[in-house]
């Protein structure tokens, strides 16, 4: 599994790069260490602040083969994956989604038709955005023997934060979107961060720096706020980002 200096490399590397093409350049190959080779982003739905409609599969590297099929079969229509990405921020796992045998026959299709396909070991993903954007994430393993546990999947979002964060700001400010708004963050705020950084829970950080765990969630609330981030790995990513911390 990469290691944390792989992590923060790759952030450089995604903040650095010149296109947008570039940046899902970098996150293949960021997934493709943990075994995941086949990679797939899509727009969920419209997305005003960067100035793009909704589509699927807009970046990707799955077989063009498959996405035509995809497309001819109107597989979006009754795809889990999709569905669920739209329900969830948290990573999950495709096989996980027919527990109970809660597939329909056109999914049941869909999914054994797709493994057919060479995706295997899937993981799906939404990042979830304030006014309403979602944008959503399918991993696979073409020869089915990536290794997934707890810490592979939290890994996972945390280079597909920082992908959709440098993939955002790059289309902001090169694309028809808004520019990006400053940020600016109190020491508390800073701390707090650079805390969450290193995994620590709100308990946890409370006795670190000496304030209540009610405190604490007071200031996450605030930075959710000021990054316009739904989750702490998002807001994270976003602070290494602009400097404003260094783990």
């Amino acid at each position: 599994m990469g290691s944390m200096i792989d992590f923060l490399e790759y952030i450089e590397e995604t903040n650095a790069a010149t296109s947008a093409e570039a940046i899902f350049t970098h996150f293949e190959h960021a997934l493709a260490k943990l075994g995941f080779d086949l990679v797939l982003f899509s727009l969920m739905t419209d997305h005003a602040s960067i100035g793009r409609e909704a589509g699927h599969g807009i970046m990707r590297n799955y077989a063009e083969d498959w996405m035509k099929y995809y497309t001819e079969k109107g597989y979006a229509e009754v795809d889990p994956v999709r569905r669920q990405v739209m329900l969830t921020t948290h990573p999950f796992l495709w096989d996980r989604l027919n527990a109970g045998g809660a597939y329909s026959d056109d999914q049941r299709i869909m999914m054994h038709e797709a493994q057919d396909a060479g995706l295997r070991c899937g993981i799906g993903l939404g990042i979830h955005c304030p006014g309403r954007e979602i944008a959503g994430f399918g991993f696979a393993s073409s020869d089915g023997t990536a290794e997934i546990n707890r810490n592979v999947l939290s890994l996972v979002k945390a280079i597909t934060s920082q992908f959709h964060t440098a993939y955002t700001e790059f289309e902001r400010r090169f694309g028809q979107g808004r520019p990006p708004k400053p940020v600016h963050v109190t020491e508390m705020e800073r701390q707090v961060l650079y805390l969450m950084s290193l995994g620590k829970t709100n308990p946890e950080i409370g006795d670190i720096l000496g304030i209540s765990s009610h405190t604490v969630g007071y200031h996450v609330k605030n930075l959710f706020e000021k990054f316009d981030a739904t989750s702490k790995t998002y807001a994270v990513v976003k602070a290494i980002r602009f400097g404003i911390i260094n783990p």
